[in-house]
């Protein structure tokens, strides 16, 4: 008796820790009944048993996601009790782009907090207005615009380069490739700083960038990685803390150097940045 007691003051406990989390998922499951969903969601857990963890086949799955539900206006993709919508027609998307009501990023960006912080990309309300604000001329001036351009082709150069070096007698990721070419033209173009990620110069930087895109996104498709004390003591969570310290560091020490160059440059009225000085501080 004493037994069925413990247990049933045990669910008690249970049911009033999370019962803001169980009435909000009542409420969402009640918005949501009528969107067309996967016919192997299941109740509480949705879509994530059938997800693999694996990188590869979690895109595969998502493609055959995408072939059940195209001819579809919209469709829901469960994450546990978490929603992902989808839309499939531009009349469901209006309501979104032409208004700035909806410019709250949706939750699976908290977990980029920590790395990015409330910069243009996660921040919203007036301080996501402010900065945009202020970022917008920078991609509007022709000059800046056309001075990337040699950038670009700079490093796409570099990255066929590499590419014609391959051997071709087996299968090749090219995610390190394209992430390493695309992570030089964004440090150039939007930090002045060309940090040479094609050359394996600032390694550190460049595999502690490409680990921690691979640790969120991981992240995000993992319920049980979501709470932060539970993915801190994990491997995942230890190395993205450390993976975080070095890109703090870099990032830190780039920012300084612009600050102290910031008065030469106007003087000479150099702007080796496309987003200039004034730009850069307002990102990170």
């Amino acid at each position: 008796m004493i037994f069925i007691s413990l247990i049933l003051l045990f669910i008690i406990l249970i049911f009033f820790a999370f019962k803001k989390s169980i009435v909000h998922f009542i409420k969402i499951s009640q918005t949501y009944k009528r969107i067309p969903c996967s016919p192997s969601k299941l109740p509480i857990l949705g879509d994530i048993l059938t997800l693999p963890l694996n990188p590869y086949k979690f895109t595969r799955r998502l493609g055959e996601f995408y072939e059940y539900a195209k001819y579809k206006d919209m469709f829901c993709l469960w994450l546990g009790t978490h929603p992902l919508l989808v839309f499939f027609h531009p009349v469901g998307l209006e309501h979104f782009f032409s208004g700035t009501k909806h410019i709250t990023k949706s939750t699976d960006y908290i977990y980029l907090l920590p790395w990015l912080r409330t910069g243009l990309l996660t921040s919203a309300g007036t301080k996501w207005k402010n900065r945009r604000r202020i970022l917008t001329p920078a991609f509007h001036d022709k000059d800046l615009l056309a001075n990337s351009v040699d950038i670009f082709n700079e490093q796409a150069t570099i990255l066929i380069q590499r590419l014609a070096s391959m051997k071709l007698d087996k299968e090749v990721n090219l995610y390190s490739y394209i992430a390493s070419c695309a992570l030089d033209i964004i440090c150039e173009t939007a930090m002045g700083l060309n940090i040479g990620a094609q050359h394996q110069n600032n390694s550190e930087y460049v595999d502690a960038v490409l680990k921690l895109t691979d640790l969120v996104l991981k992240r995000q498709r993992m319920p049980w990685m979501w709470p932060d004390f539970l993915f801190n003591l994990l491997p995942e969570g230890r190395e993205h803390n450390r993976c975080l310290n070095i890109v703090h560091q870099f990032t830190k020490k780039v920012i300084d150097d612009r600050a102290q160059d910031f008065h030469a440059n106007q003087i000479h009225g150099k702007r080796s940045a496309f987003l200039g000085n004034n730009y850069l501080l307002f990102i990170f």
